[in-house]
């Protein structure tokens, strides 16, 4: 079995990465969040954040959103599909006061909607 880790594979972090995402995706969204999937023809899911500064003003809320969205990843990552490349998003900010349960929460219910999980 896999230890819980993220690591620097399971990232999507390649301009070229997201690009090709974006042009050949299915797009779910869910209050603040969106999630995106496409296939990448490797062996694992790996994950992309996009959470802009006008999305989210402030960067302490926006990195705290990314460290909790990488969590939720993390801990479900035994459950993914593998070979896909997912990136989540935030449209709008949901506040200082979301804690983990309700990111988990809106994920995996994102997930469930993108049969994905």
């Amino acid at each position: 079995m896999r230890p819980e880790t993220f690591t620097r594979e399971d990232k999507l972090l390649k301009t070229a990465d997201f690009r090709r995402e974006y042009s050949n995706h299915a797009s779910f969204k869910r209050e603040s969040f969106w999630l995106s999937v496409a296939p990448n023809n490797l062996d694992r899911a790996r994950l992309g954040i996009s959470i802009s500064a006008r999305a989210v003003r402030l960067a302490t809320r926006r990195n705290r959103l990314k460290r909790l969205v990488r969590e939720v990843f993390r801990k479900n990552l035994p459950r993914l599909k593998k070979g896909l490349d997912i990136v989540v998003g935030v449209k709008r900010d949901p506040g200082a006061g979301i804690g983990y349960k309700k990111v988990e929460e809106l994920l995996l219910g994102l997930a469930g909607r993108a049969a994905i999980i």
